[in-house]
């Protein structure tokens, strides 16, 4: 005897079920990583990144990470978490954005950092700008390996405070850490702005001193300048960029940089919400690069300069005329 078809209202059920049924198969696969982890190498007590990303599954490489977060709070107020299953970072125990990440995950935006991964080699020179914690640096210092060279750029001074104690916990002195802010020139002084609540969302302001209520929600601080262009001379092969609202000054800067550079790779967070001329900006990028994106699967893919302006929220762009592994 034949079935009828169902119809509409069971075939929305039946729909809803097997979305439901999926959504229950993530999270038993995730639960089958997590557990494939601690047994296989939960007695271990650090990876290098190399290591990790043999591993291949994704989740398993997150769920080794978690593992070894271990978050610890200090007797000054800060936190001692573990990133990548191997570094130890100091964290400010207030902040609201980007520490409970590290805390908590021990890993930040893992699809740049499996991208980084594969296109940072040992024996290279690395610039993170907008270092933060130093959580990329500590990233970079472990690829380059001693051999190889990482400066780091971060003018909030509690931030770089943190910094400089967590290279100096893991005896990375292949870093250099520098407490300034990279902008279009060097030798000058800018004003730094940052909300209590998220140190890391700090960004520089114009000339003039920040106003009254900076002392409630904000902090300000006068902070020297640097430009990559101060930098020329050396041998760079990979920049990352994070520093909300200064890409456009930080992009002036580095064209000295660029020129004796030709194979230079560049990491640069963008959002078009933060930047003066977005379009404009994008256009100068395509006469140098062709424009790809970095996507959640950690590969850089050709992407129009509409697609960037339409997303409406930050994209990590790859810019570089050698080609992405």
């Amino acid at each position: 005897m034949l079935r009828a078809w169902p119809g509409a209202a069971e075939r929305r059920r039946l729909r809803r079920e097997l979305a439901a049924l999926r959504e229950e198969m993530f999270h038993i696969r995730a639960e089958l990583a997590l557990l494939r982890s601690r047994y296989a190498h939960g007695r271990r007590e650090s990876f290098s990144l190399a290591e990790l990303l043999r591993l291949g599954n994704r989740r398993e490489v997150e769920a080794v990470i978690r593992a070894h977060a271990q978050p610890l709070p200090l007797p000054d107020g800060t936190l001692l978490c573990r990133v990548l299953a191997r570094h130890k970072l100091l964290v400010e125990g207030g902040d609201a954005g980007l520490a409970p990440h590290l805390l908590l995950d021990g890993f930040w935006e893992y699809w740049v950092t499996e991208f980084v991964g594969r296109n940072l080699g040992r024996g290279e020179t690395a610039f993170d700008v907008g270092a933060g914690y130093g959580y990329y640096s500590v990233l970079f210092a472990d690829l380059v390996g001693p051999e190889g060279r990482v400066r780091a750029f971060e003018p909030n001074p509690r931030m770089h405070a943190l910094l400089a104690r967590s290279l100096a916990l893991n005896g990375l002195s292949q870093v250099s850490a520098h407490a300034a802010a990279v902008g279009a020139r060097g030798g000058g002084r800018a004003w730094l702005s940052v909300p209590r609540s998220d140190p890391q969302a700090g960004h520089v302001l114009p000339d003039t001193p920040p106003g009254p209520a900076t002392d409630r929600e904000r902090e300000a601080y006068a902070v020297p300048t640097v430009a990559l262009n101060d930098f020329a001379a050396e041998r760079v092969d990979l920049v990352k960029i994070d520093a909300p609202g200064a890409e456009e000054a930080i992009w002036r800067g580095m064209q000295g940089l660029l020129a004796r550079q030709p194979r230079l790779r560049v990491l640069l967070e963008f959002d078009a919400r933060r930047v003066t001329e977005p379009a404009g900006l994008l256009g100068e990028f395509a006469r140098c690069f062709p424009l790809r994106v970095v996507g959640s699967d950690g590969r850089a893919r050709p992407c129009a300069a509409e697609e960037i302006l339409g997303r409406g929220g930050a994209v990590m762009l790859y810019l570089s005329r050698t080609e992405p592994r």
